[in-house]
């Protein structure tokens, strides 16, 4: 698909890391027609055309929500204007979620979250996006340099909605602030 050009924002929205599709309902329908069912990853364009085209032709049709409002308006620094957040979860409910025979929440709070903005109940499933069980703490050594401090490790993509900052200005406010080592695994 080629991408969305966004005109003069388009050096922003590269900065930002994001690329979105501009869908051509051509190329979609020959993806969708035949599929036994289709998952929509984001309630975007591409999403919602594909949903649309799946929702026609009768094909099972499931979506993940791995984006809060809050994820975008913070882009553009309005993640704290409660009217737009919920405008928006309003918006991708009406032109996707509200279409589907079940949706994938990472977590509890997200579905609550939504759910509390569109008030409504949804078909919606909680699959963790978490640690598996598997993972186990091992006992290791700590490296030499680590070996007096206090580790915290992150991990996640960078972008200003995961709020790094927040935990590099936590840590000045810490009584442990100069043994603690913040290691950001982006």
């Amino acid at each position: 698909m080629p991408n969305i050009n966004f005109g003069i924002f388009n050096n922003y929205v590269k900065k930002v890391g994001v690329t979105l599709a501009k869908p051509d309902k051509e190329i979609v329908k020959r993806a969708v027609i035949g599929a036994d069912i289709v998952h929509i990853m984001l309630p975007f364009g591409l999403g919602v055309c594909a949903a649309r085209i799946a929702k026609a032709n009768n094909i099972p049709l499931t979506a993940g929500f791995h984006m809060q409002a809050e994820n975008f308006t913070s882009y553009i620094k309005l993640n704290k204007v409660k009217f737009l957040n919920k405008t928006i979860y309003k918006i991708i409910y009406n032109n996707l979620y509200s279409i589907v025979n079940g949706i994938h929440y990472p977590t509890q709070f997200i579905r609550n979250v939504f759910e509390k903005n569109i008030k409504k109940t949804t078909p919606g499933y909680v699959i963790s996006n978490g640690v598996h069980s598997y993972v186990q703490k091992r006992q290791i050594e700590k490296p030499d340099e680590l070996k007096d401090k206090i580790v915290i490790l992150s991990t996640g993509r960078y972008a200003r909605e995961k709020s790094q900052d927040t935990l590099i200005k936590a840590v000045k406010y810490s009584k442990y602030k100069d043994k603690i080592q913040l290691i950001l695994a982006g």
